[in-house]
């Protein structure tokens, strides 16, 4: 009885795993377009293109401080 309790579990982890795995290969083009769109917007903070009115305030304190960029920073 513990051994078919056993093989159902495992066939309901399968199923499960199988299904999160399928969901994440089809999330992973809107996942990379989310990682672009973030790397852009934190390139033109770095740059200071933007200064402080769409880069968060501690983002542009952050890449200010650390950074090559100083004098293009707001």
């Amino acid at each position: 009885m513990n051994i078919l309790f056993l093989q159902q579990n495992i066939n309901i982890l399968r199923f499960l795993l199988s299904t999160l795995f399928t969901a994440l290969l089809r999330a992973l083009p809107v996942t990379r377009l989310l990682l672009r769109q973030a790397t852009i917007a934190i390139n033109f903070c770095i740059f200071g293109y933007f200064h402080t009115l769409t880069c968060p305030k501690k983002l542009v304190y952050f890449y200010c401080r650390n950074s090559i960029y100083k004098k293009s920073c707001g």
